[in-house]
């Protein structure tokens, strides 16, 4: 049976780890398919949040797949367009991650979603047949995109989508926002991405991806940084026992099976994070700590398996505070 979209893959324990008795002010926002909720500590001039959301708004007009005027949508229509400068930025960090992840992370797979479809698939449907699923993956692979200036161009029968990276940089950008206008310290909280703004440290937990009624399976302090979360507990429904999920591997053009039931990755690049823990849900463990050594890559990742295990890196793994039975810890060197 499927599971509800509206579980959030982190939560944030909204009591600061100083000044609990402080005001806060929260204001909460649709856009980008999820419910975004703003909460702002300390400073900030009046209309902050509004500047905020409508900046959110606007990200969510240029890049949504269902917008036939936004920037996305007019790639996808015609093949090719002149876009925002913005626009621009994100596909070119969206290449660069398709490229240090060999092709695990890749904004192309619009066909294979849209084929799988998982958010409306029910137990009766059909699952598509692998000639189906070879047929669309050939439309796929991000060496297909071009950028030249401001225009963006597909090879023929291709789709562009940037929803697994979208979020983590309009994160940033209200974060920069925030300061801007005066804010210190707040919480950008978009469902599975968070973006910490400010030195105060919160507590941030991870749900349990087996759990149930959002469980946590661990707790950490940060501050200043973007922690994101894929999981397959998201979007999914289960056929004979199988679960099929959203997040595709472009390999094999079907849901990923690398043992992993989520990934969180903590960092100061919200895109980049967003980008990786889909990327390393694809590879699994041994592959993503490969791909993190070799790059250089300035993130923390945590890994929780199938089989029970929570593995993190060296980084982060002495701040969890591992809250779910059954999960062992092991940090990864």
């Amino acid at each position: 049976m499927k599971r509800s979209t509206f579980l959030m893959a982190l939560l944030l324990l909204m009591l600061s780890l100083t000044g609990c008795g402080e005001q806060q002010r929260r204001e909460s926002h649709f856009a980008m398919d999820t419910y975004m909720e703003l909460t702002i500590f300390q400073g900030g001039e009046d209309g902050a949040e509004q500047a905020c959301f409508d900046l959110m708004d606007a990200y969510d007009d240029a890049l949504s797949i269902t917008n036939r005027l936004g920037d996305v949508g007019r790639i996808n229509e015609k093949g090719t367009a002149q876009v925002s400068a913005d626009t621009v930025s994100l596909i070119h960090t969206a290449l660069e991650m398709a490229r240090i992840t060999k092709g695990a992370f890749d904004p192309t797979l619009l066909p294979l979603k849209e084929l799988w479809n998982i958010a409306e698939r029910t137990e009766e449907d059909p699952l598509p047949k692998a000639a189906e699923i070879a047929s669309v993956k050939a439309f796929t692979g991000y060496e297909g995109v071009s950028v030249a200036g401001e225009t963006v161009t597909l090879q023929e029968g291709m789709g562009l989508d940037l929803g697994a990276i979208a979020k983590g940089y309009v994160a940033d950008r209200c974060a920069e926002l925030l300061l801007k206008k005066g804010v210190k310290e707040a919480i950008i909280n978009m469902g599975g991405n968070v973006r910490l703004v400010g030195q105060r440290e919160f507590n941030v937990g991870v749900i349990d991806p087996r759990g149930q009624n959002g469980t946590l399976l661990l707790t950490m302090a940060l501050s200043d940084c973007s922690i994101v979360t894929s999981g397959d507990y998201e979007r999914f429904v289960e056929v004979n026992g199988v679960r099929y999920h959203h997040i595709l591997d472009p390999e094999t053009g079907s849901p990923a099976q690398s043992g992993l039931c989520s990934v969180t990755v903590i960092g100061k690049d919200g895109a980049m994070c967003d980008a990786l823990s889909t990327a390393f849900f694809v590879l699994g463990v041994e592959d993503s700590m490969k791909i993190i050594k070799e790059h250089r890559l300035p993130v923390e990742t945590i890994f929780a398996s199938e089989d029970g295990r929570v593995a993190a890196t060296a980084g982060i793994g002495e701040k969890i505070n591992l809250k779910a039975q059954g999960y062992t810890l092991e940090v990864l060197k």
